[in-house]
Formats: C-alpha cells, sequence, structure tokens
C-alpha cells in the first residue's frame, strides 16, 4: 500500500488571542494522470489521506498534487507565517518520507477559491508534492523540480 497524507493541523491564535485549529482552513490532496485527470482525492479531511493499493491505478505516470483552497470563514493567524502543511509519501514497512510545504502558503485569506463560490480564482495555489510512477508492482517517487529519485519499491 502506498499512502499520501497532507497534514496541516496545529493550534494557532487570531488577533483576539483566541486559540483556532488550522484545519478550519480547506486543504486538499489530488493524484492526476498524465492526461490532468483526477484519478484518486481527498477533500473532507484533515489530514488528508490517499491509500493506493496493487493494481488500483494502471501502469504511467502521475502527480501528487496539495492545494489550499480557501481560508474563507477562518479566522486569520498572528503568530504563523504560512500554514504549517507537510506531505508524507509512505510505502507501509519500507520507506516514509516527508515534503515539508511550509512556507508556501502564506496569504491565509486566499486559496484557489478565496471566497468560497466553487471557481478556481487563483491556480498558483496548488502545489506538485511528487510525480509517481506506477511499473507493474513497482512504485517509483520523484522530486517533481530535480526528478531525484525519493524513493522506490514493490507493491507485492
Amino acid at each position: 500500500e502506498f499512502v499520501v497524507r497532507l497534514d496541516w493541523s496545529a493550534i494557532y491564535l487570531d488577533e483576539d488571542g483566541a486559540e483556532h485549529d488550522f484545519c478550519d482552513f480547506d486543504l486538499d490532496l489530488e493524484i492526476y494522470d498524465s492526461a490532468g485527470a483526477t484519478v484518486a482525492d481527498s477533500y473532507s479531511s484533515c489530514p488528508e489521506m490517499i491509500s493506493i493499493n496493487p493494481g488500483d491505478l494502471a501502469d504511467g505516470q502521475y502527480e501528487i498534487v496539495a492545494s489550499f483552497y480557501t481560508g474563507n470563514g477562518a479566522s486569520m493567524p498572528v503568530n504563523f507565517d504560512s500554514i504549517p502543511a507537510s506531505v508524507t509519501l509512505a510505502k507501509r514497512g519500507v520507506s516514509n518520507n516527508v515534503v515539508d510545504l511550509s512556507g508556501i502558503w502564506t496569504a491565509f485569506d486566499e486559496g484557489l477559491d478565496p471566497n468560497a463560490d466553487g471557481v478556481i480564482d487563483n491556480p498558483q495555489y496548488y502545489e506538485t508534492v511528487a510525480n509517481l510512477e506506477i511499473s507493474g508492482s513497482t512504485y517509483t517517487v520523484t522530486n517533481p523540480e530535480t526528478g531525484e529519485v525519493i524513493f522506490q519499491g514493490r507493491g507485492e
């Protein structure tokens, strides 16, 4: 089983000193195929998680993407400069790698859809976390910028 987990849960203070959880901000996790179609997603949890078992996806190239959808309605943090997000890429019993996304989403009142009207206004709030290649029962996860192999494992 290959697992992707996006976590941004942390306690922050608003301008009145009240405590809130970053889970009030809507972040999402998706996996796209080479044609740009969503083949797996997690939209309604905190943390978000996608599990892929051998045979769930065809051989091919995939893109693992995290996004900050909206902060609409959330109190604004005063003790953080960005949403403290990270993505764990794991092959159970084989590898566990964490990609730190802290520092990426700094405009708390923005996001893909800042007013939550269902229209993507700011596509720059998508962040490619890793690339995934599936070949038979082998999973290869690479850094999207450098192509460096993060880890490789078999699904059987």
